[in-house]
């Protein structure tokens, strides 16, 4: 195990693990409402010293979040990584006591190579645009603000997110890639719900009195409980049931929502805090659409303009049935709350009387010798025929 090789690091020997855990625990202690709650504790202290010179933060994100990805290796993959971070610091002089998540030096290529190895191509440019890179937004923000250059603030925050963050993405985006074994078609209909590191925190504990209690009730009789303990041990496991029933609300708060600008741009990850009381599933939806990453009514003249600019004519025409699985597959398009919500906006396209310029017409079927069928409007676009499209 990594800890293995933790516990018996040359660092330690240094004489500098000791007061720099200690220096550490004591800030966790003295402002421990910034910093989650099992920071305050001995037991950190002791993890602090045993994972020296690296803070154990980054051991519990590799072990827990990277080894999740399918091409990680739990051992092999956390060494790698540390030696080349260590070898990296250790060429530019780095005098930090520890080695913390924002210390990691993504811009050096061997680092973002052990970063990136096991995700999609597209994470390389992401990182040297948005995290760590000699033109990166990040450097550029702590260049024009000297209050937060001379503390490099931003570089840092945007390494530490990324590091707690990809493993998240990258799982999402082998979903919406992939089907199985599959190529995943109708990826304009996925979005993510994620857990909260440190509610889920709470969501595992609640888990565990849960189990706990379960156990011991399947129990009863090996365990020779009486009446009394029986119904002791009910209401304890019912008190567990409801706090996880909370507490996953609470927990999964965060939405994914993949975006891609234009076809040709990569496809990026908005990351929405959800709030308020209502089942996840709605709170999603709402918060879908007050951002317009959901659309519940998109109009004749929105629908125009996506079918000119991207363009999603064939021709001079399009099948009704091909603008539907256009817009449940490409990122580019509006993501849209049903299928009525596209056939809703081809019916109001009909009744407008500047069509040719704002909306379309509509056909009933093509033929290759014969043309446009024509039908009158108004009609149940898309209702009655397999073959209905409209035509500009």
């Amino acid at each position: 195990m990594v800890w293995d090789y933790a516990e018996a690091n040359p660092f330690a020997d240094a004489g500098g693990s000791l007061g720099a855990a200690l220096e550490k625990g004591a800030m966790y202690r003295a402002q421990s409402a910034e910093f989650p709650p099992e920071c305050k504790g001995g037991d950190y202290e002791q993890r602090l010293q045993a994972a020296y010179p690296i803070h154990p933060e980054i051991f519990d994100r590799l072990c827990a979040d990277w080894s999740t990805l399918a091409k990680f290796q739990r051992t092999r993959g956390v060494l790698r990584l540390m030696a080349a971070v260590i070898h990296s610091l250790w060429e530019k002089g780095d005098r930090n006591p520890l080695i913390l998540p924002s210390a990691i030096p993504i811009d050096d290529a061997r680092v973002q190579f052990e970063l990136t190895r096991y995700l999609s191509d597209n994470w390389a440019p992401i990182l040297e645009k948005d995290v760590d890179g000699p033109h990166s937004l990040p450097l550029k923000l702590d260049a024009e603000q000297p209050n937060l250059g001379k503390l490099h603030a931003t570089r840092r925050v945007a390494r530490t997110i990324y590091l707690g963050s990809a493993p998240t993405s990258a799982a999402a985006q082998a979903i919406l890639e992939t089907r199985g074994n599959m190529p995943r078609l109708y990826r304009n209909t996925l979005v993510f719900l994620a857990a909260d590191k440190v509610r889920r925190q709470d969501l595992d504990e609640a888990l565990r009195q849960y189990l706990a209690w379960t156990s011991i009730l399947a129990e009863k009789e090996p365990l020779n409980l009486d009446p009394h303990q029986a119904r002791q041990a009910e209401t304890q496991q019912q008190a567990a049931d409801g706090a996880v029933t909370a507490r996953l609300p609470e927990t999964y708060q965060w939405l994914l929502a993949p975006v891609q600008v234009n076809p040709q741009a990569p496809i990026t990850w908005q990351a929405i805090r959800l709030s308020g009381s209502d089942a996840l599933a709605v709170r999603a939806s709402k918060k879908l659409r007050h951002d317009e990453l959901l659309l519940a009514s998109p109009g004749a003249t929105i629908l125009r303009r996506h079918l000119d600019d991207a363009p999603l004519w064939r021709g001079d025409h399009v099948a009704i049935r091909q603008l539907v699985e256009d817009f449940a597959r490409y990122l580019y398009l509006p993501r849209l709350q049903t299928t009525a919500v596209l056939t809703g906006a081809i019916q109001d396209g009909l009744k407008l009387l500047t069509w040719e310029q704002d909306a379309f017409a509509y056909a009933e079927s093509y033929d290759e010798a014969a043309g446009l069928t024509n039908r009158p409007a108004p009609v149940l676009v898309g209702q009655r025929s397999t073959t209905a499209l409209i035509h500009r």
